[in-house]
């Protein structure tokens, strides 16, 4: 507005016989219009100006492909300092979603600007901010994606825990771009559909996460691996009974087996079943297919929740062990559903509001240890133990009150209250024997989780009062590195729960025999 205000009293004072005022105003609007345009466009002009303009105004330069935090371990060197790194991929980009869109060509300026919002995950070389990365397409331009490490691994980010983060980082985008899943169509007696429950429908989202992601491809030829949907806990729960559901269960997978071997001889013979993956979330996990073929029950990669090292099914080189809650909740379920904010309490006071040295609640009555530990410490002032379960507040009320969360074996090791004590900031006091822990291999479950044997129960207390509150503090910071891989979003974000289970599924390609 000054500078038209001041371009009117210079035409007033000199031009005004020369140029007549009529003729300016076309010139105005159309120096308005160029001066929006080439900052902006969309609905989000308002926020990417001002974020342009914070970028601009910080004086922060880019070194190489990261951007630095301002007033984040100011006294290191830059090449230490932590923020937001982007890996460029050429011929490749991302249908929709759209934030908004920054006219010119300064990829510089494009990552101050994304680093600046916290929507944004990525852009593409013309220009569009991206607020997803996942389902990606072959196309002309490159897309760049925002890897920012606050976020996702927490502050400090350097030195050789920096350089491990990264070389992770790459591998996962190596993923995202290479790896390519195939997925059977079932037959229509066994296309029954997803089970949606709290503890059980992880397979439904990841069959439903797959289908719609970039990965999948039409063509078994084209494939890494091969998705055989055996939905196993939906075949469980048609009757009743264990027993029956378990034998349901083995007979549609052994049906399934015998669908592939008549529908695609090659798929079968290309590796024996070494590249064919399946989801079991129930608790009979591997074991439901126990009368499949015996190269499938052996060779093929299981998907489970009941990783056990005494399990004659599970093969802990093979197999993989999932993040066990997906968190969208059912109408009769009070622990583990969506209801749980995903905002983990961080902060420098949470241990002053943690009141209670540690908590659980449950059904005692799942298995000889529950009932253990309602024994000994079920009056105990400082531990709380319920037998049963609370309102969805009251839970998450407790769980945010407890310094520890008790994990404790039921009729199988996992649990989903695993998850709930991770996305609630509490650390997880996980005592199971023998349990295979969920993404072992991306994440060091000794820094952030306390691990009780079995036999030790009645140490519990002892155990837990001996951690001091810096070692507290310290655990709770590496818990903030790591909790967003054990989220279910969807569509799938960087290093959550799918994208790190599809990137250990990606190390397996190596165990491929052709």
């Amino acid at each position: 507005v000054s500078m038209v205000g001041s371009g009117m009293v210079f035409w007033r004072r000199k031009c005004s016989a020369l140029y007549p005022l009529p003729l300016l105003i076309p010139f105005c609007a159309l120096g308005a219009i160029i001066f929006f345009k080439f900052y902006t466009c969309g609905d989000s002009s308002h926020q990417l100006g001002s974020a342009l303009q914070s970028s601009l105004d910080s004086g922060r330069e880019l070194q190489s492909d990261r951007v630095g935090a301002p007033g984040d371990n100011a006294t290191l060197p830059e090449s230490e300092q932590p923020g937001d790194y982007y890996d460029e991929f050429p011929l490749v980009d991302v249908q929709g979603y759209d934030i908004a869109q920054v006219l010119h060509g300064d990829i510089a300026r494009m990552k101050r600007t994304c680093s600046a919002m916290r929507e944004c995950k990525g852009f593409n070389a013309n220009g569009w901010l991206k607020s997803s990365v996942s389902n990606r397409v072959v196309l002309t331009t490159s897309l760049f994606v925002k890897i920012s490490s606050h976020e996702l691994f927490g502050r400090g980010l350097q030195g050789r825990w920096g350089e491990r983060v990264k070389r992770l980082v790459r591998e996962e985008q190596e993923m995202l771009v290479n790896l390519r899943v195939y997925i059977y169509d079932p037959p229509p007696a066994l296309d029954l559909p997803g089970l949606k429950d709290y503890k059980y429908s992880v397979e439904f989202l990841f069959e439903k996460l797959l289908r719609e992601s970039a990965m999948r491809v039409w063509d078994p030829s084209e494939a890494d691996f091969l998705f055989v949907p055996v939905r196993c806990s939906s075949h469980r729960f048609q009757v009743r009974s264990r027993t029956e559901g378990q034998q349901r269960a083995e007979r549609a997978v052994r049906d399934w087996v015998t669908h592939i071997n008549l529908a695609c001889p090659s798929c079968a013979a290309r590796s024996l079943f070494a590249d064919h993956v399946f989801m079991c979330a129930h608790d009979m996990g591997a074991s439901c297919a126990a009368s499949a073929d015996p190269l499938f029950r052996k060779n093929a990669i299981a998907l489970v929740n009941t990783a056990e090292y005494h399990d004659l099914f599970f093969v802990p080189h093979k197999d993989l062990a999932i993040p066990p809650n997906p968190g969208d909740g059912c109408p009769t379920c009070t622990q583990g559903n969506s209801q749980l904010p995903l905002f983990p309490d961080f902060h420098e006071n949470s241990l002053a509001a943690r009141t209670l040295l540690a908590s659980f609640v449950g059904n005692m009555a799942h298995g000889l240890l529950r009932s253990e530990v309602q024994r000994l410490w079920g009056h105990d002032k400082d531990i709380v133990v319920v037998d049963g379960f609370l309102s969805t507040p009251e839970y998450h009320a407790l769980l945010r009150r407890s310094r520890f969360c008790l994990v404790l074996r039921g009729h199988r090791g996992w649990s989903p209250r695993l998850c709930d004590a991770l996305w609630a900031g509490c650390i997880p006091v996980i005592i199971a024997d023998h349990y295979h822990l969920p993404l072992h291999e991306l994440v060091d479950w000794t820094t952030f989780s306390v691990q009780v044997p079995e036999h030790r129960v009645s140490d519990l207390k002892h155990i837990l009062t001996g951690i001091s509150d810096s070692t507290y503090k310290a655990m709770q910071a590496r818990l903030a590195r790591v909790w967003q891989r054990f989220v279910w979003n969807d569509p799938p974000q960087p290093a959550d729960a799918f994208h790190s289970l599809m990137t250990l599924l990606w190390r397996r390609r190596l165990l491929r025999r052709g």
